[in-house]
């Protein structure tokens, strides 16, 4: 495998006042892939070696990605000890090869009630453009009309600093739902990884994750966390 990557990154930020700040960019890569895979499997069957090709590719890719994003931050003051924070982004993205174009829509409120607590909560959607190895099928060929697997999350948050003795310590807790579409499912044979090259499945994701930590000795953090996740794929075929 052989890969040569240009890249091209333009990043600004805008800053209205101390409460409104615009961040923006765009970027555009150009990869180029070859590829020249060849392999097998050889059995040893009483002392006889049988040699098995099973994956045979040879090919030339070249894939842009084409990508612009913006962000805007509101932060106002609601009293002397409690905060607002409201971030909106967009995201689009492009690629030529598949001739693939996503909008990306994305929130995140923190509401600080008081110094010590901090509740947040995020949603959006992330799609990630397919790289060359999830194109590639068991038989070694490419599909060059895979589309990006999606994922509609929504998180939410808590963060509580408080004192244990003379020690300080922060509970942090979070529960998520994640819905999956567009899934290109793969399998795993010890280090190996073969994805199915296709958007033939579907799931979502659930769970909670509860965290305590602190400095029970001076200069050394400890933590307990407790974690629940349940997670669900269903073919279409």
């Amino acid at each position: 495998l052989y890969v040569d990557v240009t890249s091209f990154d333009a990043k600004a930020t805008t800053k209205y006042s101390s409460h409104n700040t615009t961040r923006y960019g765009a970027s555009y890569n150009i990869e180029s892939f070859s590829v020249n895979a060849n392999e097998w499997e050889l059995l040893d069957s009483a002392g006889y070696y049988v040699q098995n090709h099973f994956l045979r590719a040879t090919r030339t890719l070249s894939i842009g990605r084409a990508s612009a994003y913006a962000t805007h931050l509101w932060s106002p003051y609601i009293s002397d000890t409690s905060t607002l924070g409201v971030e909106l982004g967009l995201r689009w993205t492009y690629n030529d090869l598949t001739s693939e174009s996503i909008i990306s829509p994305r929130l995140h409120l923190r509401y600080r009630p008081q110094p010590s607590m901090a509740l947040r909560f995020s949603t959006g959607l992330y799609a990630n453009t397919p790289m060359l190895k999830e194109m590639q099928r068991i038989d070694g060929t490419f599909n060059t009309k895979l589309k990006a697997q999606r994922e509609w999350h929504y998180i939410f948050g808590m963060d509580h600093d408080f004192q244990m003795g003379e020690k300080p310590f922060r509970l942090t807790a979070e529960a998520y739902y994640k819905r999956l579409t567009q899934v290109n499912p793969y399998s795993i044979s010890n280090v190996k990884i073969t994805y199915m090259a296709d958007n033939c499945a579907s799931g979502y994701a659930y769970g909670a994750d509860v965290r305590i930590s602190g400095e029970l000795a001076t200069g050394v953090e400890s933590w307990l966390t407790l974690s629940y996740l349940k997670a669900m794929e269903k073919h279409d075929s």
